[in-house]
């Protein structure tokens, strides 16, 4: 099945780079997708709210921008990605249709890269993303060398960490693996009340660190075998301070600090060093709490010795809410409870349920990297790609309202104008009731932002006539020349909705014997996926399954519900989608 994410071309689709594309015309996305499919992975949206909640949880290198859109503008949406630390550093283009040099200037002030002006030259716009992502990495190269070079804590990784961690560890004759241990077990229990992977491998982070300020404390008083002394007692409990002094210079991992300073905290306050008390103690160190003292009862210490799994029960159930959290507690009980083998403890850990769930959790954890990394989508089925040689149809070039060659050469090739022009026509009555519904309530800075779309989709798909029509109404918009807006707009959107016979052939559909019968799982899997991706308020995804059911017989009421439900899309009217689905799943009467 094609989605928003071409797999097609010839590149490695794990190291190829990722493109996001802002542009309100569904018209610009099949563009780009036809011209840039075999240099790089495109994800689309419609609308900048939308793409930047993608932005704040995955990466690009490079944003192909809109000026003009409905919402935010691109100039407001360049603001917010220069504010996302996940985007502050991503080049971005700007795409506009506009003559205005003036834009131009406003734009490189936000602090785009380029621009490209639309309808799309298909090598410019290839060179421009291909030079812009070259120049971006060179100079994130340049950037990541320096950061080696002066070995900055805020860039620990697990390795790094794990080294530090058994480095202090080996201070302690009996404690060598006991940061690791900790992290194992406060991991799993954080997995048991229902934390996020993220936050898993946080507390995993802080687990290994909990300890690092005894890199400040005396061997020969962390080793002593006997009964410390007071004063030696305070030195001991002044590593939780000397840990969070180290830990939080590291920006980038600021929970870091939370773990070293307030794991001797006890939940009915008797702790040290503040004396925090109940849910005043962040939860990541009353887990790690609980974490610590497990592995002191089960491994062998310089003042006591690996304790019966039934004695190391006993005291969870003793403490649960004087020095530990009760709900924690209850969890670390469970978990004594399900080690039938007493595997979690000292000498049988590597074999314990907490290690093999670490290995599963890290694991994971990269492979959840990778995919993100390379944009994969959820999909209802797959295909494999059949390469075709798609020709237009001749009545195409017999058409004296279009221009194909100028349309191929906006679109890269002949498959991708015709996908294009197919969006196109799909779209006349929606987008043309929309200009019409801004001029009927005198909305006249969306009617102009409408307005300047359709000159630019119009210009694409060789429908120049069109698009002349529309630019001059653009520019009655931007000079506030209501009377010629008045005038011509019934012109314009006549001339509009002409296209919807002349592009109908377009619509023609296969034979019905010739597509296979989707089955009622397929059927009801693209009503849960559009469902929670109308949650998600995702256009691309929601597009991309009521694409893929083209491919498919259906009952003539599910065929009805999927044509309302992109009439409805294109609105972007999710609880509309969402209630069209809920009436189909609704039992006869």
């Amino acid at each position: 099945m094609e989605g928003e994410v071409r797999d097609s071309g010839n590149f490695d689709q794990e190291t190829a780079n990722r493109v996001v594309l802002i542009d309100d015309e569904s018209v610009i996305h099949e563009v780009a997708k036809s011209i840039l499919s075999d240099t790089c992975r495109l994800k689309c949206f419609k609308d900048g709210e939308t793409a930047l909640k993608y932005l704040g949880n995955n990466r690009a290198d490079l944003i192909l921008l809109d000026v003009k859109m409905p919402g935010m503008s691109g100039f407001e949406v360049i603001e917010r990605l220069k504010e996302l630390p996940q985007t502050v550093k991503t080049p971005v283009i700007f795409l506009t249709g506009d003559e205005n040099g003036e834009t131009e200037v406003e734009g490189f002030r936000a602090g785009a890269w380029d621009y490209v002006r639309k309808p799309f030259v298909a090598q410019v716009l290839k060179q421009r993303v291909r030079h812009t992502i070259e120049l971006s990495h060179l100079q994130q190269k340049l950037s990541d060398e320096v950061a080696r070079q002066t070995i900055r804590a805020d860039h620990l990784t697990q390795e790094v960490m794990l080294a530090l961690s058994q480095t202090v560890d080996a201070k302690d004759h009996y404690t060598r693996g006991h940061s690791e241990r900790v992290a194992g077990y406060a991991t799993l229990l954080a997995d048991r009340m229902g934390m996020t992977i993220k936050e898993q491998e946080d507390i995993y982070a802080m687990g290994l660190l909990h300890d690092v300020g005894k890199i400040g404390v005396a061997e020969e008083i962390i080793n002593k075998p006997g009964k410390l002394t007071d004063a030696e007692f305070a030195r001991i409990k002044q590593h939780t301070v000397t840990g969070y002094d180290i830990l939080k210079t590291i920006t980038e991992l600021p929970e870091l600090a939370t773990g070293a300073r307030w794991h001797h905290e006890k939940y009915d306050g008797s702790g040290y060093p503040d004396g925090k008390a109940g849910e005043d103690i962040p939860l990541a160190a009353r887990i790690i709490c609980v974490a610590d003292s497990y592995d002191a009862m089960t491994s062998n210490r310089s003042y006591t010795s690996l304790r019966p799994q039934e004695n190391v029960r006993a005291e969870f159930v003793r403490c649960r809410g004087s020095q530990f959290d009760p709900v924690i507690a209850d969890h670390m009980i469970s978990l004594i409870d399900e080690d039938k083998d007493y595997l979690m403890n000292e000498e049988g850990y590597r074999k314990s349920a907490a290690a093999l769930y670490i290995e599963k959790l890290l694991m994971e954890a990269k492979r959840s990297r990778q995919e993100n990394a390379s944009f994969n989508t959820p999909c209802i089925s797959e295909k494999e790609d059949e390469e075709e040689d798609v020709k237009l149809p001749e009545w195409l070039w017999e058409s004296k309202a279009l221009d194909p060659e100028a349309g191929i050469k906006n679109c890269g090739s002949e498959e991708g104008y015709l996908s294009v022009l197919t969006d196109f026509y799909s779209t006349i009555t929606d987008k043309a009731d929309e200009i019409q519904g801004y001029y009927d309530n005198e909305d006249w800075e969306n009617y102009t932002i409408k307005v300047h779309a359709l000159k630019s989709s119009a210009r694409i798909v060789g429908a120049e006539e069109l698009s002349g029509k529309a630019a001059a109404l653009e520019a009655a918009g931007d000079s506030g020349d209501i009377d010629t807006i008045r005038r011509d707009t019934g012109a314009l959107l006549e001339s509009f909705r002409d296209y919807s016979g002349i592009l109908s052939r377009l619509a023609q559909p296969v034979a019905k014997e010739e597509l296979p019968e989707a089955s009622k799982e397929t059927v009801e899997d693209a009503y849960q996926a559009i469902t929670e991706f109308c949650d998600a308020m995702d256009y691309e995804l929601v597009n991309m399954v009521l694409d893929s059911l083209k491919d498919y017989r259906l009952e003539e009421r599910d065929r009805e519900c999927f044509d309302k439900m992109r009439s409805l899309l294109s609105k972007l009217d999710w609880e509309g989608i969402k209630g069209v689905i809920e009436e189909r799943r609704s039992p006869e009467i």
